[in-house]
């Protein structure tokens, strides 16, 4: 996002933070007016391409001839779901959290941060030991690199590698104690938890037994929910298939569909999949989706468009769009953090900056397109610097350090593949999706860290910056692992040049 504009972003950001009822782009622009810059042309324009980047806490949905958002938070509360609990859980007491509540939680909330509430008293958290192979159940809609990514951020892990996932390895989990439930009712293996939404924003939720008599007695109702979800899912595969989460394909789903999905489910969503004919989970070691159970899902590059790989920012400005036009794979946002890592090292040079911007990328532009790109570079310096803080850049300025490195890391290898000819649709799928997600990850957190408020600073933000960093890092370390050995394996002429 172009700088004249990130204060508008957050207050944007800000009101879907606290938006409880559906709105319009015009509510969000009359909500946010005293921020807006004067010189824009399009403020429902702008309003819209911002919200595009909040998807996962809004709906859209058309009312006649008009767009509408829904808040998530709005649409899931008193939403109902089933947890089925396993023999290990039921033995244990215990219920582990893992997938259990997507897509009825802020994907911010960490899984055991969850809060439930049964019959008045929020049930307490414990940490159990337990092996890999028994682990996995609980986050089987999960991508396997997301579940290494939560057990990373408990210090279970120093590696994203599969393999690191060794079935007999022992790693420790913190879990539900449902002492109390077991100790007020009598649960048949076959009972469910029914669980009501009570804040989506925070991951709350009121839990009951539920016992199978209960939906014996309505079979009819059962079939028709199982049947309609079926359906919904199908219907959405074109545009929310292997490029998506499972997650986001149950959240449309549901939205999509009619209210009884909501408040009758008739069955855990485990036991729907294991239910259905027609869907099934797919996936890598990168990414879980759902698809047709009896059809291949497609090529990732037959969906997404190779010009768009390296671009993560909006595009909207003038450097912007220069930039990518001379294949530099670096946005606004990014050329930013280097300015700033520049000011916080004691520097004062923008040839300093553009030098970084540059690695590893032969400069043979025509001298129009250098000229422009000077230009607008300078103009870019001055904006940043003339208001730069050092003293107050001393908590984000060593964060930014450590995001660029790893920056850095990404853009030079992805040039030395473009320098020896490797094409995009010669990697490996997860490799393409890991790139794809170092490059938004990083991104995500320079642009946090090229102007964060004190609140995005607290100890506790500190905590999730550095353990995504190290995701990140680990990441990349295992893709441009895997990207070698395919090249070694598949292509001996390249790999000789890439150990150049």
């Amino acid at each position: 996002m172009s700088r004249k504009y990130r204060k508008f972003g957050k207050a944007v950001a800000d009101f879907l933070e606290t938006v409880d009822q559906p709105f319009a782009t015009a509510d969000v622009v009359s909500a946010t007016a005293n921020t807006l810059p004067p010189d824009t042309e399009d403020p429902e324009e702008l309003v819209d391409d911002l919200l595009c980047d909040h998807g996962e806490r809004i709906f859209e949905r058309w009312i006649d001839d008009r767009l509408e958002y829904v808040p998530r938070r709005l649409y899931f509360k008193g939403a109902r779901f089933r947890i089925a609990l396993t023999p290990y859980e039921r033995q244990n007491r215990i219920l582990v959290p893992g997938h259990r509540f997507i897509p009825f939680c802020n994907p911010t909330v960490e899984p055991f941060e969850a809060q439930l509430n049964y019959h008045g008293e929020l049930l307490s958290t414990r940490s159990v030991t337990c092996r890999v192979e028994d682990m996995l159940i609980y986050h089987s809609l999960l991508p396997p690199a997301a579940t290494a990514g939560l057990l990373l951020a408990r210090q279970q892990l120093d590696s994203l590698d599969p393999d690191a996932l060794a079935p007999a390895a022992q790693v420790e989990m913190d879990v539900f104690d449902l002492s109390a439930l077991f100790e007020r009712d009598i649960i048949s293996d076959s009972d469910t938890l029914l669980c009501t939404v009570t804040s989506w924003e925070n991951g709350c939720y009121d839990i009951v037994n539920s016992p199978l008599l209960e939906r014996e007695f309505d079979f009819a109702s059962v079939r028709r929910w199982s049947d309609t979800l079926e359906q919904l899912l199908i219907g959405g595969f074109d545009e929310l298939g292997p490029t998506t989460t499972v997650s986001e394909q149950l959240a449309q789903a549901l939205f999509a569909g009619p209210s009884f999905l909501l408040t009758e489910p008739g069955m855990h969503f485990g036991g729907f999949l294991s239910w259905s004919q027609e869907v099934n989970l797919r996936g890598d070691s990168m990414r879980s989706f759902l698809w047709f159970r009896d059809e291949e899902p497609p090529e990732l590059f037959e969906l997404f468009d190779e010009d768009a790989f390296n671009d993560d920012g909006d595009g909207d400005g003038e450097l912007e769009s220069l930039m990518e036009f001379l294949g530099l794979s670096v946005n606004e946002d990014e050329y930013e953090a280097f300015i700033r890592d520049e000011l916080f090292s004691g520097g004062n040079n923008l040839d300093n900056v553009v030098e970084r911007i540059l690695t590893g990328r032969s400069v043979d532009f025509p001298e129009e397109h250098r000229q422009a790109f000077i230009a607008l570079s300078a103009e870019l310096w001055d904006d940043v610097s003339a208001d730069y803080d050092r003293e107050l850049d001393a908590v984000a300025g060593p964060l930014r350090q450590r995001v660029l490195e790893i920056f850095t890391d990404q853009i030079k290898w992805i040039r030395r593949l473009d320098q020896i000819n490797v094409d995009i649709v010669d990697l490996p799928q997860e490799s393409f999706v890991a790139f794809s997600q170092v490059a938004s990850i990083t991104n995500m957190l320079l642009t946090k860290l090229n102007d964060p408020d004190d609140e995005e600073l607290a100890p506790a933000q500190i905590l999730e910056i550095e353990n995504t960093m190290e995701m990140t890092r680990l990441m990349m370390q295992e893709m441009k692992k895997r990207i070698e050995t395919h090249i070694r394996e598949s292509r001996q002429d390249k790999w000789m040049l890439l150990e150049d």
